[in-house]
Parts: C-alpha cells; sequence; structure tokens
C-alpha cells in the first residue's frame, strides 16, 4: 500500500513549492483582512486565540478548493484520459489501488491545512509585533489550545475535502469536481467552520461519499 501510495505521489506531481507560495500569499492577506475589519469593528478579533481560529479558516478555506484540485489530478484525470486502463491492468487488486489514491488525497488535505496553520500563525504572532493590531502576551496556554483546535478541525476539514470526490467520479469532471469544493465552501461559511457538530457531519458525509466513489471500482468495465 505504502508503495502505491508513493506511486501516486509521484505521478500527481504534488508540488511543495505551491504549497508554499499559497502560504505566503495568505499571510499578508489575511493580515490586511483583519488590520482593516478590526479598524472597522467588523471583525472580533481581540487576542491571539481569535486570531489564530480567523487565520486558520482562512487556511482551510483556501486548502478544501487546492484539494478539489488535487482530487481532479490524481482521480478524476486519470479517467478522462483512460490512463486509469494502465493501471487497473497492475495485477493489484484495483480498489487497493484506489483507496491507496483516497488516503494521498486525504493525507495531502490534512497536512496542508495543519502546517499552513501553524506556518501562517507564527507568522501572524512575528508581524503582530510590528503593527500591534492587538497587545496581548502569547502564553503556553494559547498555543496549546491553538494547535489542539488545529490538529482537530484540520483533520475534520481533511474528510469534507473529500465531498467533491462524489460528483467528480460521477460526472468524470475536473470543473464539476472544482465547482463542487466551492459549494461546500459556501455551506460552510458564516461562522459555520467554528462549529464542531456541523463539521463532524460533513466530514461523515465525506467519508461516505468517498467510499460510494469507489465502491464499485472492482465491477466497473474498462473505459474504452
Amino acid at each position: 500500500m505504502l508503495n502505491l501510495i508513493k506511486l501516486e505521489y509521484k505521478k500527481a506531481k504534488i508540488s511543495v513549492k505551491s504549497v508554499a507560495i499559497t502560504n505566503i500569499i495568505l499571510v499578508p492577506l489575511i493580515m490586511v483582512t483583519v488590520y482593516l475589519a478590526k479598524a472597522e469593528g467588523d471583525l472580533p478579533i481581540y487576542d491571539y486565540g481569535t486570531m489564530f481560529e480567523f487565520g486558520g479558516v482562512m487556511v482551510r478555506s483556501v486548502f478544501l478548493v487546492f484539494t478539489a484540485v488535487i482530487i481532479s489530478r490524481v482521480m478524476i484525470s486519470e479517467y478522462t484520459t483512460k490512463t486509469i486502463n494502465i493501471m487497473f491492468m497492475y495485477p493489484i487488486k484495483r480498489m487497493k489501488i484506489m483507496v491507496s489514491k483516497v488516503i494521498l488525497i486525504l493525507s495531502f488535505s490534512f497536512l496542508s491545512m495543519f502546517l499552513s496553520s501553524i506556518f501562517v500563525n507564527i507568522c501572524i504572532y512575528i508581524i503582530n509585533k510590528f503593527i500591534y493590531i492587538f497587545d496581548e502576551r502569547l502564553t503556553l496556554e494559547i498555543i496549546s489550545k491553538g494547535l489542539v483546535n488545529n490538529f482537530i478541525f484540520s483533520l475534520i476539514f481533511s474528510f469534507i475535502s473529500l465531498i467533491p470526490m462524489f460528483v467528480g467520479m460521477k460526472k468524470k469532471s475536473t470543473v464539476a469536481t472544482i465547482v463542487t469544493s466551492v459549494i461546500v465552501l459556501s455551506i460552510l461559511g458564516n461562522g459555520v467552520q467554528e462549529s464542531i457538530i456541523i463539521t463532524t457531519a460533513m466530514g461523515v458525509i465525506g467519508i461516505i461519499a468517498s467510499y460510494l466513489s469507489i465502491r464499485n471500482v472492482e465491477n466497473a468495465d474498462l473505459l474504452n
């Protein structure tokens, strides 16, 4: 299984550089948004805790759509280009191949959200030392609470990011996959991201969606 995941990773050409560039763009965008919104009183950001939460929301939103692009590259494009036929000719169960793809997508989604949130929050801390959006001492309690929340929500959102897979596999369409991710993101707007119950429910939907996407792969005919 590990070898299959490594193979899928190489085929997908997932670029760490593109993730890094996304983070670099996100940091000033978040800071400018917070600075302007706080000046006008639009955002209830008054300490590191709320600032880190907002940073996490922004990161997860961006990488939810980013994951849809990876789904398109790892799964959908192989059907549209019919290269999946070659994979299915290997002396390996089709389900095992598809599960390796799902694990790769899930791993990318979780790691990109979790690590990017840490990077963005570190940058927020450093920048706040210079522009003084708020004056608060960063304590170990704030850091530990932030890390726990980051881990939990990144894990849940990595499962939510699998929802577009179902539509993409059904339509065999890259556009449908990405559009679905945007729709999911819009559903998660207006503070829903902060609700652990709703996000967990959507995470369960993501697990079900990924299962439904690949459950009949063993009996499916090869593409002509």
